[in-house]
């Protein structure tokens, strides 16, 4: 089981992992299809543990007993508790051209070719 975050500042709940941990790609995503869901939760200050921890799961739950003001696709709701999020592996289907200006900056670096020593 993992670290218990008992009073966050933030947190996000995305279909797929956003890219964390490479300062050229951060705010990507380089795939769509990984069936997980990406979770970043942002701690206040003094809270145990790291203040910023992310990670993929199939399923995420917050067992609030209030609800929860959230923003969903860029508008603001507010969500029942306790809340849980799912993915639906396989239930949208996006295709983009490779070619297309608008390719996450993360799958060209997870996919482009490696320097040989």
């Amino acid at each position: 089981m993992g670290h218990q975050h008992t009073s966050p500042l933030v947190v996000l709940v995305s279909n797929n992992a956003y890219a964390v941990d490479h300062p050229l790609v951060r705010g990507s995503r380089p795939r769509l299809d990984t069936g997980l869901l990406g979770i970043i939760v942002v701690d206040r200050a003094g809270a145990e543990g790291p203040p910023i921890s992310a990670w993929s799961a199939p399923s995420f739950d917050v067992p609030a007993t209030a609800s929860l003001p959230a923003g969903v696709d860029g508008e603001a709701v507010t969500l029942p508790a306790p809340a849980r999020w799912t993915v639906r592996p396989g239930a949208l289907r996006v295709r983009i051209s490779r070619h297309h200006p608008g390719v996450s900056p993360s799958y060209l670096l997870s996919h482009s070719p490696r320097p040989r020593a």
